[in-house]
């Protein structure tokens, strides 16, 4: 499990993934983030992850997983940015 600052204050152990895509419109192209986290924390809100690889910022969570066999909760999220570290 790696070590992440949840909102720039609080760290947590966790799993973090997340996908950065290219989609294509009428409008033009667009990247479209999207990730999810695994914890056994539950979190109030998240705005913003930093990891020891990457950080992303503007979170919008989209669903929060329960599983009756385990302790961790799946966060689904769409964000707006994510930098990724040298």
């Amino acid at each position: 499990m790696a070590k992440l600052k949840i909102n720039g204050k609080d760290t947590i152990e966790g799993k973090l993934t997340v996908n950065r895509t290219l989609v294509d419109s009428a409008e033009g192209s667009k990247i479209i983030v999207e990730g999810a986290l695994k914890t056994k924390e539950y979190i109030e809100e998240i705005l913003s992850i930093d990891s020891p690889r990457f950080s992303i910022d503007g979170i919008n969570v989209i669903q929060e997983s329960f599983g009756s066999e385990e302790p961790e909760i799946l966060y689904s999220f769409t964000a707006e940015s994510l930098t990724v570290g040298d």
